[in-house]
């Protein structure tokens, strides 16, 4: 399979990328044009994006509505381009406590998914210090994607939250402005995925050491409940469960 590969942006709004084309493989950095020979069925496709599209404004990936509706965000002109054709393999913040493990998913966000975002006001980037509390999480509402031929510096992908964005979330946050604040670089983005083997708890542990339990959902009838341990106990005899 033959591939082609252009952008017209300037610079280019890729640093770094790997392609896997059978036992081959091709680099390039910061390229206006890259042209791949014919070869076997493509492998896989990893790419890393340092945006570029918006250099006037700290080259955000993102920039929080301030026009009175602070629950919008807009994608850069990059973020735009290659949304839903790139995979995010680390954040260009990850270090110590920024890193919210391996991504293995392609970048691309539906109705439902949550996003974290970091508190400025509670660590620096890159440090380790990042902090993603819960009360600066929002779910979108609403995704407006834009045909990649047409993306424009006026026409970009922009997402819809619940709730509006802290103004804290963003790196030119200032205090005695924060309706001005608009730079999203360091967020958190989360997927509902259909798991009936898995939940989340989402609160903090309390101190020492961990214990069993069971969780019950909020409407489980009340002889089921009552028999919950016995069912438990039932299960381990038989090493069903550990």
């Amino acid at each position: 399979m033959g591939g082609y590969f252009e952008t017209s942006f300037s610079p280019s709004g890729i640093s770094s990328a790997s392609i896997n084309i059978g036992e081959e493989a091709a680099r390039y950095g910061t390229p206006e044009f890259t042209h791949y020979f014919p070869s076997d069925p493509l492998v896989s496709l990893t790419s890393s994006i340092t945006d570029g599209g918006d250099a006037s404004n700290g080259n955000a990936f993102f920039l929080r509505n301030n026009t009175g509706s602070f629950n919008i965000l807009t994608a850069s002109v990059s973020m735009s381009y290659w949304y839903g054709n790139f995979m995010q393999t680390s954040s260009v913040y990850e270090s110590g406590s920024d890193s919210f493990g391996i991504i293995d998913e392609e970048f691309f966000i539906k109705k439902g998914d949550i996003f974290r975002f970091v508190d400025k006001a509670e660590g620096t980037p890159g440090t380790g210090s990042g902090i993603f509390p819960i009360e600066f999480e929002r779910q979108v509402k609403k995704v407006n994607t834009v045909f990649r031929d047409e993306v424009t510096n006026t026409r970009r992908l922009t997402i819809e939250f619940d709730k509006d964005i802290p103004a804290r979330a963003c790196e030119d946050y200032n205090s005695t402005s924060p309706e001005d604040a608009r730079q999203i670089k360091r967020f958190i983005l989360l997927k509902k995925v259909e798991d009936e083997t898995n939940i989340v708890l989402n609160f903090k542990k309390q101190e020492g050491r961990t214990s069993s339990g069971i969780v019950l959902p909020a409407d489980i009838p009340q002889p089921l409940q009552e028999r919950a341990g016995n069912i438990v106990k039932e299960l381990k005899s038989q090493n069903l469960i550990s």
